[in-house]
């Protein structure tokens, strides 16, 4: 009797685990807009993360957190839902990056993040920070570079720039504008 009655409270509780994953798949395949939707099955979700991720010696290269992650396991990739990126380049400085989507390629190689993408800089109290607004963004964490080939607005120290495609690399503090590029400049005194 007694195992009969083990028996049944583990087919219930199998029965219970296999109904909750199907709904959360469903839910998921619902909440998810077409332009981000990945093919495959789920493996997890977790919502509201955060990670870091080390370079070789040890150092934070990046945190990476958003309100929710998904992870397909047929493909390797990582879906975020409102993502916040912090690049680091130097102790005192680091580029903070926020979108509405994002999508992370097999290991973290390549990040791609789309809808109202904010790059802002943040750095010593000696220079002035700036921000690049953009539509999508590509993130190379072991390049150290962030490129698009989408419209960005530059703002900064009285200066405005616009500019069809850019790549930018923060390790050598260096941003190329790659076509129809326009500036001005209002002095701030």
């Amino acid at each position: 009797m007694k195992r009969i009655h083990t028996f049944l409270l583990l087919l219930l509780i199998s029965v219970i685990v296999t109904i909750s994953v199907k709904i959360t798949e469903e839910f998921s395949r619902q909440s998810i807009p077409d332009n981000m939707r990945l093919k495959g099955e789920l493996d997890y979700s977790v919502e509201n993360f955060s990670l870091a991720m080390m370079d070789k010696s040890g150092n934070v290269q990046y945190n990476l957190s958003a309100d929710s992650m998904m992870h397909y396991r047929d493909t390797d990739t990582t879906r975020l839902d409102l993502p916040n990126i912090e690049l680091f380049k130097k102790a005192d400085e680091h580029w903070l990056i926020k979108a509405n989507q994002g999508q992370v390629s097999t290991k973290g190689a390549e990040i791609v993040l789309s809808g109202d993408v904010e790059l802002k800089s943040e750095v010593s109290t000696q220079q002035q920070p700036f921000i690049i607004m953009t539509e999508n963004l590509n993130i190379n964490p072991e390049k150290n570079t962030v490129s698009t080939k989408d419209q960005i607005l530059f703002t900064g120290e009285g200066m405005k720039l616009s500019s069809t495609g850019m790549i930018a690399d923060i390790e050598n503090e260096t941003i190329k504008l790659l076509n129809k590029v326009r500036a001005s400049y209002v002095p701030l005194y």
